[in-house]
């Protein structure tokens, strides 16, 4: 089994394509799609998150299935707009992440998931990316 800090470290860190490396983004003109794009394509179908994501919306009153809107939340949150996030190389893009974690952390920004204490970030994430298309 393992612990919350080697999950969050594969989950935040380990899923991320090492920096360099191409990866695909959809071809359609929306923002959103190119946002989540990016989330499926730094993430991957990452069974954790998905079931993070899920057990949170079914316990909230705010999360919803809108996934333009909770993507719009998500960037927000993290002080980003979709072209920033989108066109951020995959280092900054961890290093910033990393940065407002440790800020809701420090905050008490926290939620409470399936008896896991995690940063509203790190749930934000998960609950897109639930969300989000997957082949």
């Amino acid at each position: 089994m393992q612990t919350r800090r080697q999950f969050l470290m594969t989950l935040i860190a380990g899923c991320f394509v090492p920096a360099g490396t191409a990866y695909a983004l959809p071809s359609k003109a929306s923002g959103h799609l190119s946002a989540t794009g990016k989330l499926s394509a730094l993430f991957g179908n990452n069974g954790s998150a998905m079931v993070i994501g899920n057990s949170y919306r079914s316990f909230s009153k705010t999360a919803s299935k809108n996934l333009s809107g909770e993507l719009a939340a998500l960037l927000d949150f993290i002080s980003l707009s979709e072209t920033d996030f989108v066109s951020m190389d995959n280092g900054n893009l961890l290093q910033h992440i990393k940065r407002v974690i440790s800020k809701d952390f420090e905050h008490g920004n926290v939620t409470q998931v399936d008896g896991w204490l995690l940063s509203t970030t790190e749930v934000q994430l998960c609950h897109v990316l639930s969300l989000a298309p997957h082949e």
